[in-house]
């Protein structure tokens, strides 16, 4: 276990003891403290216990961002101070939320996730309404009140805490706690750890906007943070449902196409024993459409079949590089064409390294980047692109959203889930459906060898 960890399993045990007996846990934050933070973050959600994590200012909210685990980092709302940039943030972890949910995607924190679509499925107006006002992108309509009760983890800061608290079935985590207003402090929760901080580590109130460069630069951050998000949820989906559509056309596709084959010929002859009856004609057409519909799909399909990977299986550690790499070199943060276009260039590599598992080629990406980024005299430069740059990632956080929702609706993705469902009661789906097109197939040649046979016999 590793230092920060083992300290927060320590500080999740005392609190819990502490609570017992009516009194508030406190201990000096370290000065690590926000690995710290993410372990704590992670064993609340581990036991399936409501959290709010209240920090005095937004010093520390990116880097506890990026610490979390990448695979609750959609369970934890880390909402910035300032209200102009807090949609924004809210709009992105909704989105994050809503692709998590629906991907199913299983990893450690099952039960969380487990629990977090139960949470969803009682709130269900709540978390209708919530889409909505995501979807509305308009940055003056306030969010809906509830909103705060569909994250499990909610991480503010102070002058936030009173609108995201749930009563006492929150457990508190308050650091620099001494800090932070009297209301805040006497919040009631089921646990309470006040981490207590040196006044010099504390930067009281929101985060301070003095012009409207600095207010378009915050905003700009914001949007890349979140966005980094969601391509990365992008890049996964799209990478799951390619690995997912080359095992369906080589266990189904290929089966698919054979029955159908199979059925054509079957009509074929029965139409030629019927030829005043224009049903079989009808039927027969039919038929021999569906077998050439199965077999251009599958000729596109084994056309691109070299581009699809075979074992998607990447890492939390890929994940965070790849969302660093996101990060940084997103093309819409480029300053000009040649700059758009080298950053794009870039991208692609990523995208390619990060569905091959290639952690190596992504590592190469990024050193790339850092070689060949423009110097500190450019970026002062760049002051004058900051809105065109901030337009750019507006409008790419709702392609994001919805490209995921093109993917999400689409019929193999659709099967994509079902097979995992079927995954968690020990099934295999596709075998399953393999299995059932095999039967279908030999009945298919018994039937049409009996047909030729009879057309082969000697006349009555």
């Amino acid at each position: 276990m590793n230092p920060a960890a083992d300290l927060a399993h320590q500080w999740w045990s005392r609190s819990a003891a502490a609570a017992a007996g009516g009194r508030v846990f406190t201990a000096p934050a370290p000065e690590q403290v926000i690995d710290v933070l993410a372990e704590l973050c992670a064993l609340a959600l581990a036991e399936n216990r409501p959290l709010l994590l209240v920090t005095p200012d937004d010093s520390l909210l990116a880097d506890l961002s990026t610490a979390l685990d990448i695979a609750i980092r959609p369970l934890c709302l880390v909402l910035p101070e300032a209200d102009f940039v807090a949609p924004i943030t809210l709009r992105a972890s909704l989105a994050l939320l809503k692709s998590r949910l629906t991907r199913c995607e299983e990893d450690a924190f099952g039960a969380a996730w487990d629990a977090q679509r139960s949470r969803v499925e009682r709130l269900a107006d709540d978390w209708r309404q919530a889409l909505e006002w995501c979807a509305s992108n308009d940055n003056r309509a306030p969010w809906p009140a509830a909103l705060a009760h569909l994250f499990p983890v909610r991480v503010v800061t102070g002058r936030r805490a009173l609108d995201f608290h749930q009563g006492r079935a929150d457990s508190l985590l308050l650091l620099g706690a001494e800090h932070l207003p009297a209301e805040v402090q006497s919040l009631p929760g089921l646990r309470v750890i006040h981490l207590t901080m040196a006044l010099g580590a504390v930067k009281f109130g929101a985060l301070v906007v003095m012009d409207e460069e600095a207010r378009l630069r915050a905003e700009l951050d914001a949007l890349t943070r979140n966005i980094a998000e969601l391509e990365l949820e992008l890049a996964t989906a799209q990478a799951e449902l390619a690995e997912f559509t080359h095992r369906y056309h080589d266990l189904i596709g290929t089966r698919l196409v054979e029955l159908d084959s199979l059925q054509a010929r079957i009509a074929t002859e029965l139409a030629a024993r019927a030829p005043a009856s224009e049903t079989a004609r009808q039927e027969a057409r039919q038929a021999g459409a569906r077998a050439e519909g199965s077999q251009r799909e599958q000729a596109r399909y084994e056309e691109s079949a070299s581009d699809a990977p075979r074992h998607f299986r990447p890492s939390g550690g890929l994940k965070k590089l790849f969302r660093q790499v996101a990060q940084k070199i997103h093309p819409d943060r480029a300053r000009s064409e040649e700059d758009r276009s080298w950053r794009t260039r870039l991208m692609a590599e990523a995208n390619r390294a990060y569905r091959d598992n290639d952690e190596g080629t992504l590592r190469e990406v990024l050193a790339l980047w850092e070689e060949g980024r423009p110097g500190d005299d450019l970026a002062r430069a760049a002051g004058g692109g900051l809105e065109s740059q901030v337009e750019r990632l507006q409008r790419r956080l709702a392609d994001i959203q919805g490209e995921l929702n093109r993917i999400f609706a689409s019929r193999l993705y659709e099967l994509l889930l079902a097979t995992r469902m079927a995954r968690r009661q020990h099934r295999d789906l596709l075998h399953e459906m393999a299995e059932n097109l095999d039967r279908q197939i030999a009945a298919a040649r018994q039937r049409l060898a009996g047909l030729q046979d009879e057309g082969m016999g000697p006349a009555g």
